[in-house]
């Protein structure tokens, strides 16, 4: 899905939630696992804190260190391309969180993110009446075959995606980017959001903000453009993979069309002009099959 300020310009939903017979399509309900929208989610959770005066930007978080962290470099740790780095630095910003008042990162995301923007599909702890919209978590077999693993069980990719999770539509995700996108300040002041807008740390300062993660969901803003966007998989992989070329595809396609809004009947053609792109077609993943 992708959109501007003011508009939802692209839909998209493709293929089955799992590769096991009778598996359901993806549709627009269905579920995701996204490290990447939590680390954007603690990210305006932890500048909220900023806004309200429970916490500084550019104070030192641990004064026994002999080069303590600030705020402010968590926060570009955490929107880092390096997997590791941004997890970690992602755990140490919800323990941040929970100093500031005491308060659950659940609690926080649900009050100064969710129920602000009515994201109904979003959720910390998952109803157990949800678990049947989630989509599997898969990876590819040594013989080059997509299979379904447990995510509890597929150790690198836990390891990645931290000790929380949360789970979403790919519709309440781009609620999300769009409120930052048009500087909404039911989440954050001028100031705050274009703070979270600058942490670029391993990119050029025009590139957009980006989140992504080792399931392969990823999230991007880039407010020169207007237009915001995201594309979930569950995929454990590298993320200089089939499924980031994809990403960086969908993107500049949209960029090239200025941001204008994609009817639904021409989707399928617009997609598959991203999947057919020699940038993406060259990279191998036999999840294309």
């Amino acid at each position: 899905m992708a959109g501007s300020s003011g508009d939802v310009t692209f839909r998209g939903a493709y293929r089955q939630r799992g590769v096991a017979g009778g598996s359901s399509r993806v549709t627009a309900d269905t579920l995701f696992r996204s490290p990447a929208l939590l680390r954007l989610a603690l990210s305006v959770c932890a500048l909220q804190e900023v806004d309200s005066g429970r916490a500084g930007l550019d104070e030192p978080l641990d004064g026994s260190s002999a080069t303590p962290r600030t705020l402010r470099g968590v926060l570009e740790d955490v929107a880092s391309a390096d997997p590791v780095l941004a997890q970690s630095s992602a755990d140490s910003l919800a323990a941040v969180l929970m100093r500031c008042g005491g308060a659950s990162v659940e609690r926080r995301m649900t009050e100064g993110i969710i129920q602000r923007l009515m994201m109904r599909d979003t959720h910390v702890s998952l109803p157990s009446s949800m678990w049947t919209r989630v989509a599997d978590v898969h990876d590819v077999s040594p013989e080059g075959k997509l299979r379904a693993v447990s995510f509890s069980t597929a150790t690198r990719a836990s390891l990645l995606c931290g000790r929380t999770t949360l789970y979403s539509t790919a519709a309440d995700a781009l609620t999300m980017l769009r409120s930052v996108l048009r500087a909404d300040p039911i989440l954050l002041t001028a100031e705050s959001r274009d703070v979270l807008m600058s942490l670029r740390p391993d990119r050029p300062a025009a590139a957009p903000l980006v989140y992504s993660d080792a399931l392969n969901t990823h999230c991007w803003i880039d407010a020169g453009a207007d237009m915001a966007g995201l594309l979930f998989t569950q995929l454990i992989g590298e993320r200089d993979s089939f499924v980031s070329a994809l990403s960086d595809t969908f993107r500049s396609r949209l960029s090239a069309g200025n941001g204008r809004r994609i009817p639904r009947t021409r989707a399928e053609r617009f997609w598959q002009s991203v999947v057919s792109c020699p940038d993406v077609r060259d990279r191998t993943l036999v999840s294309r099959r």
